[in-house]
């Protein structure tokens, strides 16, 4: 990430509605952080929207969209079309290491714990 674009790391949501381009969509699922804040009168005077989703209603109340949105994003990966953004990857044996950098919300990107890997 470049140096200016560091402000949106720490909240991508709020500075969506402050990017100087007009028009677009965010879509919130989850909120791991907590509540996003959103200023709306920036997403009106920006021609903007955002949505919300909850995968626990589709587990419970459509669980073959959920099946078939799955199978979907995983052929989208294999196909390289997604490229998830992996900052860490530890050995098992740093789990501990791991879960402290979500928990002090130091991590940017996925964690991911790997047991046979091998550091050196």
């Amino acid at each position: 990430m470049t140096p200016d674009r560091l402000w949106l790391r720490a909240s991508p949501v709020y500075a969506f509605a402050f990017l100087p381009l007009p028009l677009g969509r965010l879509l919130l699922v989850g909120f791991v952080g907590g509540v996003a804040q959103i200023p709306a009168n920036r997403l009106l005077v920006k021609n903007r929207a955002a949505l919300g989703c909850s995968l626990r209603y589709y587990r419970w109340h459509a669980p073959d969209k959920l099946q078939q949105s799955v199978a979907e994003l995983f052929s989208w990966y294999h196909a390289g079309a997604l490229k998830p953004c992996v900052t860490q990857r530890l050995p098992l044996e740093r789990s501990v290491e791991a879960i402290r950098l979500l928990t002090d919300r130091k991590a940017y990107g996925k964690v991911v714990v790997m047991p046979g890997l091998r550091t050196g």
